[in-house]
């Protein structure tokens, strides 16, 4: 096949006729790293090889060898375009057949249309049946050519038109071969022709190729190499042959066991999730150890498979030498060391002084002088539980790193630790929580329904041992409130507090209040430029000194800013708020219909009906749809309703 490297460029060296056989070469030009052995076990799955004419005849005895490498499958290209045919193709296939390797066969397509796609279907079809293909045998697409994917048809079209044709002929295992590069170039639809359809290759070009890798595994399957060579296969001239090889994710092109083959580890790993359980098997089907059961302990993997479903499994031993169960590698955090994996932990502790203090895990270096820190109280700021089965503490005082200390050596200190630096605000969102003199949890000093919605000062933290922070909570008149759990509010480092949600309208009652950008100071606009006008509110801020800040958008969406609520006056309706205004009218306008509220809901009188009447204007709402609606009643007192001021003439 040709090949797609990683970086996804192609180098088109020749096209010849020879008779009426097309032949095509194609390449990848990035392989900086060395040829791969066979033998060589820190590289990815080793499923099956594809082979072409380019690789001429190969014999049973050669296959024997792929296999005993742990090759279990081959691809054998049987045509290209509409008229050439491998001619080592039949026996190519009947060979790996006797070598016990699952056969699968490829056409290297060049279609532009359906109808293109079709034709070649049908000449592959066509030959491969008579190669000795089965129709429980899988047939491959490979979509690479450069001619075909620089057009500007729909090649994804084309390749489903190309896979339809196959399987109406009965062969339904039908698979797509093509590379990053050319998904990308042709703006094929992965998701229609489905990703584990597909055989992706894509080359690795440093050293990282050997690192037992499983890339693209969202695919069924990835070449990775075009140069793997296996002892005792070799050319007329005694030189090793080299064969693509790629790693199956599907079982659909290899009869590998769906783990792949055992690879030596010696890694040390410690359990971080609780997600994944440990397997006596690798059918899935009984359990030797849950994660949570076994979460962060640390084990020796003293071995592990890549898996054909793109995970990774470890082979797991205890410090005795007990086997634990197959766990999957992303459960787990692989250590630098028998300590294991640091793990995120604070408390408090007192040092009883009956253990050394080590500066190093695995050289077991002890500090020295460690006993003038018996009966001091001191932090741990993390964890390691090591592989002999203790747990490690990392301790400090202040800013200071003792050491690392085995935890039978230390006792609980206070529960709720020492206190720890914290400034900023809280913002209360929860009004059950309460508030706390102590942190034996006895003596409320408030609840904070009393303080919900405020921002409150924070001065000060505490890390309980219940896994809980408190923070040390103040007025802005620095009055202690009390110790409150952190999950009660929103902490933020502005004094305006948290963003909250609040809906309704503000119509601007107060002149020469300033509209700011920002809590910074940043005024761009007086209320003065906006007076009576009426807004949507956006949500409100509480500062710490108790003012309330609303974000007020206008009718069309646009923000206007933040202002003082006690700039405006609130209402929960789009009318906004009723202004006292008392005049003299006349209804001077027809076309207009009175309402009985701002749902806007007919009363049964328009300016029609009363048009040149003298009327009263008792009130005023400035709509924040932009419009003025007067409340007007008859010279006999009598209510009217609610009209837009266009109807009305003020005396």
């Amino acid at each position: 096949m040709k090949k797609v490297s990683k970086l996804g460029f192609f180098f088109f060296i020749g096209v010849g006729i020879l008779g009426s056989t097309l032949i095509t070469f194609g390449v990848s030009p990035t392989h900086s790293v060395q040829a791969v052995m066979s033998t060589n076990t820190n590289t990815p799955r080793k499923d099956f090889v594809d082979v072409s004419s380019n690789n001429g005849s190969v014999s049973v005895s050669d296959y024997q060898k792929m296999k005993s490498s742990g090759v279990t499958g081959v691809v054998v290209k049987v045509t290209e375009a509409s008229s050439y045919h491998n001619p080592f193709a039949t026996s190519q296939i009947a060979n790996a057949r006797a070598a016990g390797l699952k056969v699968s066969a490829y056409h290297y397509g060049w279609m532009n249309s359906t109808t293109d796609a079709r034709s070649e279907a049908d000449y592959f079809v066509n030959n491969a049946a008579a190669d000795g293909i089965g129709r429980s045998d899988t047939m491959v697409l490979d979509f690479e050519e450069p001619k075909v994917i620089g057009q500007s048809v729909d090649h994804t079209q084309n390749m489903q038109a190309f896979i339809d044709e196959v399987k109406r002929f009965g062969y339904n295992n039908v698979r797509v071969y093509t590379g990053p590069w050319v998904i990308s170039k042709t703006n094929m639809n992965t998701a229609s022709l489905g990703k584990k359809n597909m055989w992706i290759a894509a080359y690795p070009n440093d050293s990282s190729l050997y690192a037992n890798r499983a890339d693209y595994s969202d695919y069924g399957a990835w070449q990775w190499a075009s140069d793997l060579k296996f002892p005792g296969v070799t050319d007329f001239t005694g030189s090793p042959r080299q064969f693509d090889i790629s790693a199956d994710y599907t079982g659909i092109f290899s009869n590998s066991a769906p783990q792949g083959p055992y690879i030596s580890d010696g890694r040390y790993v410690t359990i971080t999730s609780k997600d994944y359980d440990l397997w006596s098997s690798f059918d899935f089907t009984s359990t030797t150890h849950s994660g949570a059961e076994l979460f962060q302990k640390t084990f020796r993997a003293e071995g592990h498979y890549n898996h054909q479903n793109g995970s990774t499994y470890y082979s797991l031993y205890d410090a005795k030498g007990n086997w634990q169960g197959y766990m999957n590698a992303a459960g787990a955090t692989v250590a630098s060391g028998a300590q294991g994996a640091w793990l995120p932990f604070q408390d408090s502790y007192q040092i009883k002084g009956s253990y050394p203090i080590w500066t190093d895990l695995n050289s077991w270096t002890e500090k020295q002088n460690d006993n003038k820190y018996t009966g001091q109280t001191v932090q741990a700021t993390g964890m390691y539980h090591h592989f002999n089965g203790a747990t490690y503490y990392s301790l400090y005082q202040g800013s200071t790193w003792i050491g690392y200390m085995n935890a039978d050596g230390l006792t609980k200190d206070r529960p709720e630790g020492p206190w720890l630096p914290k400034s900023g605000y809280v913002t209360m969102t929860d009004a059950s929580a309460n508030f706390w003199s102590n942190f034996s949890f006895n003596n409320p000093t408030a609840n904070a329904n009393a303080y919900l919605h405020q921002t409150l000062v924070v001065d000060g933290q505490y890390k309980h041992s219940n896994g809980h922070t408190y923070y040390s909570v103040y007025t802005a008149q620095r009055k202690w409130v009390g110790y409150l759990d952190a999950a009660a509010g929103i902490f933020t480092t502005h004094p305006e507090g948290a963003w909250q949600s609040q809906s309704g309208y503000l119509t601007l009652t107060q002149r020469n209040s300033p509209i700011s950008s920002n809590f910074s100071g940043g005024q761009i606009a007086n209320t003065d430029q906006f007076f009576q006008q009426t807004f949507q509110i956006g949500g409100a801020y509480h500062h710490a000194d108790g003012t309330v800040y609303y974000s007020l958008y206008r009718n069309n969406g646009s923000w206007l800013g933040y202002v003082n609520a006690g700039a405006g006056t609130y209402s929960s309706e789009s009318q906004g708020a009723w202004l006292n205004f008392s005049s003299g009218a006349t209804v001077s306008q027809p076309g207009y219909y009175f309402w009985s509220n701002f749902n806007w809901n007919y009363i049964g009188k328009n300016s029609n009906m009363l048009y040149g009447q003298s009327v009263r204007i008792n009130g005023v709402y400035h709509h924040v749809n932009g419009a003025i609606y007067y409340s007007v009643y008859d010279l006999n007192g009598q209510w009217i309703g609610y009209v837009n001021s266009g109807a009305i003439s003020l005396k």
